[in-house]
């Protein structure tokens, strides 16, 4: 992979033992997404498609009690937000959003909290950090 900073649509081609290594825009490696630009774009939209669906998880609030849930929290979507985060946590805030609204939207699910709880109370009365604290 070569990472470019600007709009360069011609780049030299790589030999190897007369075999052409082709361009490739994103890489997959040790469960980080890399794409040419480091804009970690790929990475945050994979994360993201992983951890939305698990907030329907939370709905068995009604069955499990909030410790029970607060680990299944912190197995499943913690777990992943953390991972790695000090390389692609350099992501403008624009790719990080997305993040940051899922995570809000599980924690006030799985507490039971109104959609329009206020960000500083949601975290305080969880007593779990916002993704902004890993990167």
């Amino acid at each position: 992979m070569i990472f470019d900073s600007n709009n360069t649509k011609v780049l030299p081609s790589f030999n190897v033992n007369q075999q052409v290594i082709n361009r490739c825009e994103n890489l997959k490696y040790l469960g980080l997404h890399t794409d040419e630009r480091l804009s970690w774009s790929k990475h945050i939209e994979y994360l993201e498609g992983k951890i939305r669906p698990m907030g329907h998880m939370f709905k068995l609030r009604n069955v499990l009690n909030q410790d029970e849930l607060t680990k299944i929290y912190f197995v499943y979507i913690q777990s992943r937000l953390s991972y790695l985060c000090p390389t692609w946590g350099r992501a403008t805030k624009g790719n990080l959003k997305a993040l940051e609204v899922t995570q809000k939207r599980i924690l006030k699910i799985m507490y039971k909290l109104p959609f329009r709880t206020p960000s500083a109370t949601l975290f305080e009365l969880t007593k779990i950090h916002p993704i902004e604290t890993y990167v």
